[in-house]
């Protein structure tokens, strides 16, 4: 954990204090924290031996860089006020590793951590989104390029994601890393970046319907969503539309009329979320008008 709860029941950041201004506790159970502040490692609080605490568990060097680098550059961004780490949103239940506001939207920001599991991503999800709070959880590593089996948990962020998983770069910048199923039976994907986007000044609140990934079903939920406002490569938007012209098509041979109808309108409201330059704006609607043609022929819901 990098803030604690010092002897005035103030909460002090680990990096902008000292052992003298002790004792500290854990903000979550109050059992004293000891100071980390060595030469080598992000100045950090530890529970004292005998905690029985989750607060701060699973947290690695690089989670607590990343969310030092994220903090220091969200509080400075233009348009980004109230950020706060390790802070109790709404009811007082959850502490997100970020909490503020983007262009005054509330937004928290999650970092991976060594024990992340798919529970714990649709709770928080499903958490967040009751109170209207648009959730990033951005990753410490990217998956490897090419062909690559993802962890459930992230499987389930790809789910809410729309087919993205967002990586740490520098500052507020985090990279777009589209995944695309390759083999259903044993879960592995195509991955490869795609782009990058900056929380700070590419985020709008984007809600997804209802979401099932296995077990877990939810009504729809409010996510970070740069797919939605960043800035697309013309190609990379081609390929997206024609993997689901495949599907439309499948379906209908199928008999699949209301899948087909759905993904059909899956696949306009994609289109109406592209943002490009005004040149591959031309380019993408001349594309369109050739593409619009061939789903009439298999399909006259278009």
């Amino acid at each position: 954990m990098l803030t604690a709860i010092s002897t005035s029941n103030i909460q002090v950041i680990a990096w902008e204090t000292s052992r003298s201004e002790g004792p500290f506790c854990c903000p979550e159970c109050q059992y004293p924290v000891v100071l980390k502040a060595g030469q080598k490692k992000i100045h950090h609080f530890a529970h004292a031996p005998g905690a029985n605490c989750e607060f701060g568990s699973g947290e690695t060097e690089e989670h607590m860089r990343i969310k030092r680098e994220l903090y220091e550059t969200l509080l400075k961004a233009q348009g980004c006020t109230n950020w706060a780490m390790e802070r109790r949103v709404f009811d007082g239940v959850v502490r997100p590793d970020l909490s503020g506001r983007v262009n005054n939207v509330p937004l928290v920001i999650e970092i991976q951590r060594s024990n992340t599991t798919v529970e714990t991503v649709a709770r928080r999800f499903q958490e967040y989104s009751q109170h209207r709070i648009a959730m990033l959880w951005v990753l410490t590593k990217s998956p490897t390029e090419g062909s690559s089996t993802l962890a459930d948990w992230k499987q389930y962020l790809n789910s809410i994601y729309q087919g993205v998983l967002y990586i740490h770069k520098e500052g507020s910048q985090v990279g777009i890393i589209k995944c695309n199923h390759n083999s259903w039976s044993v879960r592995t994907y195509d991955t490869k970046t795609i782009g990058i986007a900056d929380i700070a000044k590419n985020f709008t609140p984007f809600k997804v319907d209802t979401l099932q990934e296995k077990e877990f079903l939810f009504e729809g939920g409010w996510i970070w969503n740069a797919w939605q406002v960043g800035e697309m490569m013309l190609d990379d938007a081609i390929e997206n539309i024609r993997d689901q012209q495949l599907l439309i098509e499948d379906m209908e041979k199928r008999g699949d009329v209301d899948g087909c109808n759905d993904k059909i309108d899956e696949l306009k409201n994609f289109i109406s979320t592209i943002q490009l330059p005004e040149a591959q704006k031309r380019q993408l609607k001349e594309f369109l008008r050739t593409f619009d043609k061939n789903v009439k022929s298999t399909n006259g819901t278009w």
